[in-house]
């Protein structure tokens, strides 16, 4: 009798299953990814951005950069868009770390292709 009185009556779980989608956390890791992102391209020279741009966010193959960019060859928009990609991870790394830093290429966080498109008000 006394035990009962000191807890409340046991409740059944629900049957909910837990959300898919992003944490909170997820969302703002998201968000500050995305803004280190945007500030870095926009730091970089206008080819390089164009470079970016083209190969990460609208998936271009290397033959329609070269073609648009005027390369001469598919290796030359090939190495062109491998140093855009290593100056925007230093651009990236100056934000983080207040200092140049070599990175990785493999492992740059870039958002997928349409989250930059949603994020950014001037594409309504």
């Amino acid at each position: 009798m006394r035990r009962a009185t000191r807890r409340p009556p046991a409740k059944p779980l629900e049957d909910v299953a837990p959300t898919l989608g992003p944490s909170p956390l997820d969302l703002a890791v998201g968000e500050q990814t995305m803004r280190r992102y945007e500030e870095a391209l926009n730091r970089l020279r206008e080819p390089d951005r164009e470079l970016i741009v083209g190969r990460v966010e609208l998936g271009l193959d290397y033959k329609e950069l070269a073609a648009l960019m005027n390369k001469p060859s598919l290796t030359a928009t090939r190495v062109a868009v491998s140093r855009a990609l290593l100056r925007l991870a230093t651009e990236m790394g100056v934000e983080r770390e207040g200092r140049c830093q070599k990175h990785d290429v493999n492992s740059l966080a870039l958002p997928p292709p349409d989250a930059r498109r949603a994020t950014d008000p001037t594409n309504d």
